[in-house]
């Protein structure tokens, strides 16, 4: 995996003493290496070799299922898998990719699984945000945050590996924020490209065509909700820390302070969607009066 060093070696010596804890949520922006990195330290606990791994016997790794969620089927699954001896490693290893999927019901089933842990059990949440997840829940878990990547560190791996020319990579490495996987999706996946043009648009358009531009969106057969939130998560850091307003007006240190406020809001709302129904138009056009006080 590319990066993070410093918490492999971390991670190496719990392991090797024995001092690992029952459960971790690992969290940052996306594709920074959360889930390879859960892999591969599942890996070293069963083969001694911190990379990411084929088939492991102690290792289970639990995703959203067709509808895009985690529910209590997959959370069901998880501890039988838990409640049985290891094989070949010290840990059974659960990995909860995208948790921010897992249902309320899920992540109740998870707490109770938490609050008395197999002796020989691990488990890795892998999130974006924290706060998408029920408080009781969060305080369960040793946070540990993945940041993103060097660019230059980016830009070699975007050479090397992928082979593109020094002057795109440079381009990707600084448009991701130090996310591999971001460039990864930036350069293949036309879905997400076309969710970031909208989370742009929405952050930076002006109100008078703003309520024109979220109706076409939300009307699109293939609009997702969801997604969308996801995206403008993604967007958000560059908005927040940059010093101009939404709509390009020089900004002021009560602005600032607003951008943060508008950033837990998004988070909230994201949260909020997998537990209600929400209406998008509603919510959206709330949400762009909050950005634009």
């Amino acid at each position: 995996m590319i990066g993070h060093e410093k918490i492999i070696s971390v991670f190496k010596g719990l392991a090797n003493s024995g001092r690992l804890s029952h459960g971790y949520i690992f969290y940052g922006p996306e594709g920074t290496g959360k889930k390879t990195f859960a892999s591969s330290l599942a890996n070293f606990l069963e083969k001694g070799v911190f990379h990411k791994p084929g088939i492991l016997i102690d290792s289970i790794l639990i995703s959203p299922n067709a509808e895009g969620s985690i529910g209590i089927d997959e959370s069901r699954r998880l501890k039988e898998f838990l409640f049985m001896k290891p094989n070949a490693s010290s840990r059974r290893t659960a990995i909860i990719d995208k948790a921010e999927k897992m249902t309320p019901e899920a992540q109740n089933a998870v707490l109770k699984i938490a609050e008395e842990p197999p002796a020989s059990s691990l488990i890795i949440i892998v999130i974006k945000e924290p706060e998408l997840l029920l408080p009781t829940l969060l305080s369960r878990f040793q946070k540990i945050y993945f940041p993103p990547l060097k660019e230059s560190d980016v830009k070699t791996w975007l050479t090397e590996e992928l082979g593109l020319r020094p002057a795109k990579a440079a381009e990707l490495a600084k448009r991701s924020f130090g996310s591999p996987g971001v460039c990864y999706a930036l350069t293949h996946d036309e879905k997400f490209k076309k969710l970031i043009r909208q989370a742009e648009t929405f952050l930076s358009a002006p109100t008078a065509s703003l309520k024109g531009f979220l109706k076409d969106m939300i009307d699109e057969d293939d609009f997702n909700f969801v997604d969308f939130m996801d995206a403008l998560i993604f967007c958000l850091p560059s908005q927040i820390l940059g010093g101009k307003t939404w709509e390009g007006e020089a900004g002021s240190a009560l602005r600032v302070e607003s951008r943060f406020n508008f950033w837990h809001a998004v988070l909230e709302l994201r949260r909020r969607l997998e537990f209600a129904n929400l209406n998008p138009r509603i919510q959206l056009i709330n949400l762009s009066l909050m950005a634009r006080k």
